[in-house]
């Protein structure tokens, strides 16, 4: 059935949709009959986003769900992850890119970076960590984090906080497990090729709306989160929105994309 989105689609501003099969509950999830793409129609407002959804409290709700749910699963599931971080002597897979990417370093700017953990595992030689983070609690930690590198964090949504940046500020920007969760996608990304340095990059990590465990699973796939999902991305989608903001080089080959992986990871350039 053919409906009215109370929100537009972020790729094409289109309010036509058809149900997705990740909707659930009160959550509505709709497939854009003009472009295709998958984002939650009915989101919550910003503050209760921040507030009542925030994302520290549902992740755990959420963990704890499926865990209690698929026991076996997460059994073996843990067993790899382990196994991955003793290969990788613990580096973050976005620590690695950065340190391929940009040997020198520069000024990275992490948007929801939550604690400031990965900001907190960068060599401080070659990098100045700068952050923004809507959470009061989570921005305190990280700021403190932050500040010991000679960078900041900003306690902002995206949209709030990167106009505080002037132009060309930033050598890269990273945006890991983020625009999943913004409405303003375009307009984020739009400034976020403001405050990059010609030749500057982004990082982008995001759930794989098109791998197979999305397709079996539909409203079950771990990337599902209600509400704080708003956006399930496929390849196709994520670098249509991407080239609509101004980047004009994208880096994404088949193997951050595989079919099997709920994620996929993309570096597109100003």
């Amino acid at each position: 059935m053919i409906k009215e989105a109370n929100r537009a689609c972020p790729i094409c501003e289109s309010q036509q949709v058809v149900p997705s099969r990740f909707s659930k509950d009160n959550w509505k999830v709709g497939v854009c009959l003009e472009c295709g793409m998958i984002y939650l129609t009915n989101p919550p407002e910003q503050q209760a986003l921040m507030d009542e959804f925030a994302w520290e409290k549902t992740k755990l709700i959420e963990r704890k769900k499926r865990r209690e749910k698929r026991v076996v699963y997460y059994f073996f599931s843990d067993g790899v992850k382990k196994i991955r971080a003793t290969v990788r002597r613990g580096s973050r897979k976005e620590v690695r890119l950065l340190e391929k990417l940009r040997p020198s370093g520069g000024r990275l700017l992490d948007i929801g970076c939550a604690d400031g953990g990965t900001l907190a595992s960068l060599d401080e030689k070659h990098w100045k960590p700068y952050g923004i983070e809507p959470s009061p609690g989570l921005a305190a930690r990280a700021d403190t984090l932050c500040g010991e590198s000679g960078g900041y964090v900003v306690k902002e949504t995206a949209m709030g906080g990167l106009p505080l940046f002037e132009p060309n500020f930033f050598d890269a920007v990273m945006m890991r497990s983020f625009l999943e969760h913004e409405v303003h996608v375009t307009e984020v990304l739009g400034e976020v090729c403001r405050v990059l340095k010609p030749e500057g990059f982004a990082m982008v990590k995001v759930p794989n709306a098109a791998c197979w465990n999305a397709k079996l699973r539909g409203s079950g796939w771990p990337g599902v989160r209600h509400p704080d999902h708003v956006n399930y991305f496929t390849p196709r989608h994520l670098r249509r929105v991407i080239e609509q903001a101004g980047f004009v080089r994208i880096k994404f080959p088949w193997t951050w994309r595989f079919l099997t992986s709920d994620n996929m990871w993309l570096v597109c350039y100003k």
